[in-house]
């Protein structure tokens, strides 16, 4: 949480959290803007996991399924990559998503500490120097 709040203080514009439980946990729901799930089936994500972990189906099987469904997230989730292909594949399209965002933040940028301080700072030069307030 404490990477969260720095990457807002200096304002970062996009911060992208791994996070598999986020719909489960909810504990980071509240800092997130947006949504992406990266999705794919259950026949591919026990070929990974087991791949991965060197876990038995059955183990794997058995944490997928503790999860809450991808049918669920995905209807949660403002975009959805789908990673049915290979990585590469699934990387161009997160990195199409993540530049469509960057390119659309524009004014929330400012609803960042330095963007508050100054947009803050700018209102006061405003209003000193132009209204003769302050």
């Amino acid at each position: 949480m404490w990477a969260l709040l720095t990457h807002f203080v200096i304002g970062t514009p996009l911060v992208v959290i791994d996070a598999p439980t986020l719909y489960e946990t909810k504990s980071l729901l509240p800092v997130c803007h947006s949504v992406i799930v990266v999705a794919t089936t259950e026949e591919k994500q026990l070929e990974w996991l087991v791949a991965r972990d060197k876990s038995s189906k059955e183990d794997a099987l058995s944490r997928i399924r503790s999860q809450m469904p991808i049918t669920k997230k995905v209807e949660l989730a403002e975009k959805v990559v789908w990673n049915t292909g290979s990585k590469e594949e699934a990387e161009t399209k997160a990195i199409a998503i993540m530049n469509a965002y960057r390119n659309s933040l524009g004014f929330s940028r400012l609803f960042s500490a330095p963007g508050l301080v100054l947009s803050g700072l700018a209102c006061w030069i405003l209003l000193r120097y132009f209204v003769g307030i302050v």
